[in-house]
Order: C-alpha cells, then sequence, then structure tokens
C-alpha cells in the first residue's frame, strides 16, 4: 500500500536523502579500507598512527549521513506490536508525532553540533593522532546530517508546503 504523503522519491527531499545515503555508504567502504590499510601496516609492524581517530570520524560522518535516508523511508527502528490494531486516524497521528519528534530532536542536535562546529573553529581544535585534520571539519557533519533530517521531517508534516516548495521543475 502506498503512502499517499510521501514525496515523490524523485523530489527534492528524495534525491537529498538517497545522495546522502550513498555518502554514508561511501564512508563506511572508506572506514574498512583504512581498518585494513591499518591491520596490515599493523602485521608488517608498520607504524601507522590515526587509524583510529580515522574510524571514529568516519563513524560520525557516516551515522549523520545516514540519518536524513532513515527518515525518508521510515525505515528506522520501531516496534510494531500495538500499531497494527490501531485506526486508520491514530496511525496517522502516531507517525506525525514521529515526525515532529523526529523534527525537534535533530533541530536540539544541529543546534548543539553547531555551537560545537564554530567553539572548535575557534579554538582551532585537531585531533592528536590526526594532526592534519581539524576536528570543525569532522563535527560539521552533524549540523549537516541533522539539518537533512530537519527537512525531511518538515517534509513529511506538511507535504503541501514541501511539495510546493521542493517541487522538481519540468
Amino acid at each position: 500500500m502506498e503512502d499517499k504523503n510521501r514525496l515523490h522519491t524523485n523530489g527534492f527531499l528524495g534525491n537529498l536523502s538517497r545522495a546522502f545515503a550513498l555518502l554514508s555508504t561511501s564512508t563506511i567502504l572508506l572506514m574498512l579500507l583504512v581498518i585494513l590499510i591499518g591491520y596490515f601496516c599493523r602485521a608488517l609492524r608498520i607504524s601507522l598512527s590515526g587509524v583510529n581517530e580515522a574510524t571514529e570520524f568516519l563513524v560520525l560522518i557516516g551515522i549523520f549521513l545516514g540519518f536524513a535516508y532513515v527518515q525518508y523511508g521510515k525505515t528506522h527502528i520501531k516496534m510494531e506490536l500495538f500499531t497494527p490494531f490501531y485506526p486508520l486516524w491514530l496511525k496517522t497521528a502516531v507517525g506525525k508525532l514521529s515526525s515532529f519528534m523526529a523534527l525537534l530532536f535533530f533541530s536540539a542536535i544541529m543546534y548543539g553540533g553547531i555551537i560545537m562546529v564554530c567553539e572548535s573553529y575557534a579554538t582551532g581544535e585537531y585531533e592528536v593522532g590526526l594532526r592534519g585534520v581539524p576536528m570543525w571539519i569532522v563535527r560539521a557533519f552533524i549540523p549537516i546530517g541533522s539539518f537533512a533530517v530537519v527537512l525531511v521531517s518538515i517534509g513529511e508534516l506538511f507535504p503541501g508546503i514541501a511539495g510546493s516548495v521542493f517541487r522538481k521543475t519540468p
């Protein structure tokens, strides 16, 4: 059964969430490559610093870029114990409440992330293991990913507004 309130998958929000999902997958593949290189360097007794830090950064980037796709596709973890017995109006209300809670939660994360990025940039913070990578660059993915989830949540809460603002012109 198709959801009538869902925006077209080729619309702006669908393309944005799909692009972020591809970037998230790319970071996971890059993380696997970094771990593999680190493993072989250890096996060959070659000193390579920053493998753990790079892996941590890639995990953070991959997770926050993937949230928009999860929210757009409604594929997040949920327990459907009682919802099959709900009437249609209550299922719709629960869906809207879920989108509203995601909007509030990720707005707060985005706000805190922006503050964290600004403080990291102002102090010139660097990770100990990776001297060449400023922390604000890595932390910038927190508000970027959160902003994408906020856009998707607004699109779910107000499909008429989102459809007119994010409509793909022919």
